[in-house]
């Protein structure tokens, strides 16, 4: 019996500085550096949140996890009322400015001219390899049109910046949203304290660069629930490290993602969101015409339910571009599969590509 869902959008305002960290040891003399938000940190948190409202047995819950059930098998062990919120699908985070539409990573395959800094081009695959070309994975090159010198941009992409990418033409510069417009760091330093004699502990001093999101920026994450379950209008929940708090509201979805129409099989995806595969730099199934997969990116994390840091797993960055041309490949559902994409890794657009 499939469960009839309802999607929505959560959109979480930070009420204090956050801090988002590996599971690495925190001791004297440590120097933290605060990353961005990642899926299942977010997913844990509001999961924790929701189950905090019911009878949820938490003790109950760590064990049966640590005997190595999944998540919503142990929430469907404690009644309908926690099972409902173990089968809750999360997508996300992504940044706003206003609160209701995401900002996307940039693409892999944009660059911008070193010449001309606000002209933009983009890479798509070569009919033929270049002379010398070599690819183990028997990957295509990507190339652009044009002269000019070029280089690699950072930042995020407006939704329609994105709808534009994903027909095949290139965004407008006004669609790019620098990194520094959405958050800085904010670094302070501290010494640890005798509690005995109230004095500074030799060799204990350490600092931490907060995440500082500028004013009106806030977090989306898109979430399928029960169409039955209650879900509140509002809230405080506690996210990432130190327990920094975030207003949580819920809004009407879902987002009005953009896609397009492939032309004789060559569709493209793009990753909005970390993807975690296990045949490494792609989904198993999928082979790729050509790719743009940036370094990839070290996830860990606590893990509350066993009371210790989580492996360390290295993920495919967002942003990351697989070029197919193949008519039979026709979903992008192979990026979200697993326990991992219900916590919101692995999100995919799909849009179209023509060769260079």
């Amino acid at each position: 019996m499939t469960t009839e869902t309802t999607t929505h959008v959560l959109a979480l305002t930070p009420l204090d500085l956050l801090v988002f960290r590996d599971g690495r040891p925190f001791d004297g003399a440590a120097q933290i550096r605060s990353g961005l938000p990642q899926p299942q940190t977010v997913a844990g948190a509001v999961r924790s949140w929701l189950l905090a409202r019911t009878d949820c047995d938490f003790e109950r819950l760590a064990e049966d996890i640590k005997r190595g059930v999944t998540f919503a098998e142990a929430c469907g062990a404690q009644g309908s009322e926690v099972a409902d919120i173990g089968t809750v699908r999360f997508r996300g985070p992504w940044f706003s400015r206003d609160g209701k539409t995401p900002l996307l990573p940039v693409p892999a395959t944009l660059r911008g001219s070193k010449q001309q800094r606000r002209t933009l081009f983009r890479l798509d695959p070569l009919r033929k390899p270049l002379p010398g070309w070599r690819s183990g994975d028997g990957l295509m090159p990507l190339w652009y049109r044009g002269n000019d010198r070029v280089e690699s941009l950072g930042g995020y992409l407006t939704l329609d910046g994105m709808a534009t990418f994903l027909s095949g033409d290139v965004p407008s510069p006004e669609t790019l949203v620098p990194a520094e417009a959405l958050y800085a760091e904010d670094r302070r330093s501290s010494v640890a304290i005798s509690p005995q004699h109230l004095t500074a502990l030799e060799g204990q001093i350490f600092s931490v660069g907060f995440l500082a999101l500028k004013p009106d920026v806030s977090l989306l994450v898109e979430i399928d629930a029960p169409t039955n379950m209650p879900l509140p209008e509002q809230g405080v929940i506690r996210l990432g490290g130190e327990g920094r708090q975030m207003h949580m509201r819920s809004l009407h979805g879902p987002i009005a993602w953009p896609s397009a129409v492939p032309r004789e099989g060559r569709k493209l995806y793009v990753l909005t969101t970390p993807g975690l595969f296990a045949a490494g730099w792609k989904p198993a199934e999928l082979s790729p015409l050509a790719a743009a997969v940036p370094t990839p990116l070290a996830l860990s994390g606590w893990d509350m339910a066993r009371g210790g840091p989580k492996p360390t797993r290295f993920a495919v960055p967002a942003g990351a571009v697989y070029f197919v041309n193949d008519p039979s490949f026709s979903s992008a559902a192979a990026f979200s599969r697993g326990e991992d994409a219900a916590s919101g890794a692995g999100h995919t657009l799909e849009g179209v590509w023509d060769y260079v």
